[in-house]
């Protein structure tokens, strides 16, 4: 099944939520916010106009956060501080867990960085949400260790073309 989606955050200041919708998507990931390294939560100044926007033409919704988390309880408190601005929210799809390319995460630190991922998607399932991970094809194989997170989907970006 292909569906086409969309994701959104401050960039996307002025969005026009009938024409996305005539325009065939089906699915918007809002970006929630991010987190600093401790995992406390720095809100997306769009999200609540992103989430009640989807929402209002009946879009299916689910939410990301871009993290700078630097341990496993920072990573934990990052989803329980999530799971906290999503509650007024129906979500439909996941709550997804955007690592990628920061000095927080060197290549060297594949264990260290795997644990900081599933640790927040383990909250986030504990919860009762969809769990998911974020990242780019060349992050998962060099600076995580993808066997560990077998558990959890995967939303890849990939800019190559094969």
């Amino acid at each position: 099944m292909k569906r086409l989606g969309i994701d959104v955050s401050y960039c996307q200041s002025r969005v026009d939520w009938q024409k996305v919708k005539a325009a065939g998507v089906q699915f918007v990931m809002v970006r929630v916010g991010y987190c600093f390294n401790n995992g406390a939560l720095h809100i997306d100044k769009m999200f609540k106009s992103h989430m009640e926007g989807a929402a209002a033409v009946g879009l299916d919704v689910g939410v990301y956060l871009y993290s700078y988390a630097t341990s496993v309880p920072a990573a934990k408190h990052a989803a329980k501080e999530v799971l906290q601005a999503v509650k007024p929210y129906k979500l439909t799809y996941p709550i997804a867990f955007d690592i990628e390319y920061e000095k927080e995460y060197p290549m060297k630190a594949k264990a260290a960085n795997t644990e900081i991922s599933a640790a927040f998607l383990r909250e986030i399932e504990k919860a009762g949400y969809y769990a998911m991970l974020y990242c780019s094809k060349d992050f998962l194989d060099n600076y995580l260790l993808p066997e560990r997170l077998t558990a959890f989907d995967k939303w890849i970006a990939q800019y190559a073309s094969k």
